[in-house]
């Protein structure tokens, strides 16, 4: 299996979520900002010795994902990646790639492009600020 660089993609999926909310094209929007938080929390869960590789955001829950990391004390560290499994994130799944265009509106998609911001700063910026990544991925 190759390996998975969740930092990266978290990174570029919340730039592509922006940058579709821009051009009015939501349910793309709200899609990628489901993996991009999706990848952040990953990305942490790695970062303390959990990977949940096949695993995928509407899988988890903040309860899973805590007791998972409950034994290296990292969740506690971060505790803005709860933040994926509430608001409109909690309601994201993947299978939101089949919806007809026009499902996800623009209320929902910015929401969920907010959301998914919020958890990529209280994961992956918050790593950098900790010293555990170098820097914010490419």
């Amino acid at each position: 299996m190759r390996p998975y660089n969740y930092q990266s993609a978290a990174r570029r999926h919340l730039e592509d979520a922006e940058s579709l909310l821009s051009a009015g094209r939501c349910d793309n929007a709200a899609y990628l900002a489901g993996y991009a938080a999706e990848c952040s929390v990953k990305a942490l869960a790695e970062l303390v010795g959990q990977p949940l590789p096949r695993l995928h955001l509407h899988q988890l829950s903040s309860d899973v994902l805590e007791a998972a990391l409950a034994a290296v004390g990292g969740f506690r560290r971060y505790p803005g990646a709860r933040a994926a499994f509430t608001g409109a994130l909690a309601s994201w799944v993947t299978d939101m790639r089949y919806d007809a265009s026009g499902t996800s509106g623009e209320p929902h998609a910015n929401r969920l492009v907010e959301e998914s911001r919020n958890v990529f700063q209280a994961t992956i910026k918050a790593l950098v600020l900790d010293g555990v990544l170098m820097e914010v991925p490419q």
